[in-house]
């Protein structure tokens, strides 16, 4: 079994932003990091690091470290 990860954006013209969604999962699916946001288009460079870090810094180098050491199993 290994961890889940998924992300999703949408593009909106109307507004001219990507509206963003991201997830990571522990291997039992017990635990869960999201991230939602809504960014102007200019900002597309920057969305999957500046969101990945920020899921990082807020639990997920914990969570990441804990699913290598599972894997190592």
């Amino acid at each position: 079994m290994h961890s889940a990860n998924c992300v999703i954006a949408k593009y909106n013209e109307d507004e001219d932003t990507i509206e963003f969604k991201g997830v990571l999962l522990s291997i039992d699916g017990k635990q869960k990091l999201e991230i939602a946001k809504n960014v102007a288009i200019f900002e597309w460079k920057k969305l999957g690091f500046n969101s990945a870090q920020e899921i990082l810094n807020n639990g997920g180098t914990a969570l990441m470290a804990e699913i290598k050491k599972q894997l190592k199993k």
